[in-house]
């Protein structure tokens, strides 16, 4: 287990959880994405928000797995402020779209089509998610597949959604 001196509340609940937790936060990488749904969503839009920033791919059999979890832990936080961006990595957006209605997932879907945004935050793995704090912060990053709803997750994102 990390140690917790120093760290704020919310990163005290994540890595309780077990979510490895960055020792030294730095900054969002600033961006736009296209949405699959259409229009397009920034980094800079997001300011002030909790933010759940995760990369996947349809072909990723781990982000699939995953993806029910991001459901209800958007369903149960989004009114409370929590805002999710699920990036997807060089597909086609009609591809992303089908396998969204398919699996009934509602959080906005991004369009990294040529890799840029995904080599912006140097993802090398799929799925990789980056939790960034209200401060525009990441605090944590996790590469592979988790179950996000986990009772200890869910304490984890209340508690980043507490912080000012």
């Amino acid at each position: 287990m990390q140690s917790t001196a120093g760290l704020s509340p919310a990163q005290q609940a994540f890595a309780a959880a077990g979510v490895p937790i960055l020792r030294r936060t730095r900054p969002a990488g600033d961006f736009t994405v296209p949405l699959a749904a259409g229009g397009a969503r920034s980094i800079q839009e997001l300011a002030g928000k909790a933010v759940f920033l995760n990369f996947w791919a349809g072909w990723c059999g781990p982000c699939r797995n995953e993806m029910p979890s991001m459901e209800k832990l958007y369903q149960k936080f989004e009114p409370r402020g929590l805002e999710i961006l699920a990036v997807n990595y060089a597909e086609k957006p009609e591809t992303v779209r089908a396998f969204m209605a398919e699996n009934r997932l509602s959080f906005p879907v991004g369009l990294d089509v040529s890799g840029r945004i995904t080599a912006l935050y140097g993802v090398t793995a799929f799925p990789t998610t980056y939790i960034i704090d209200r401060e525009g912060q990441v605090i944590a990053r996790v590469a592979g597949s988790i179950e996000w709803d986990a009772p200890e997750l869910l304490a984890a994102f209340a508690a980043l959604l507490e912080q000012e």
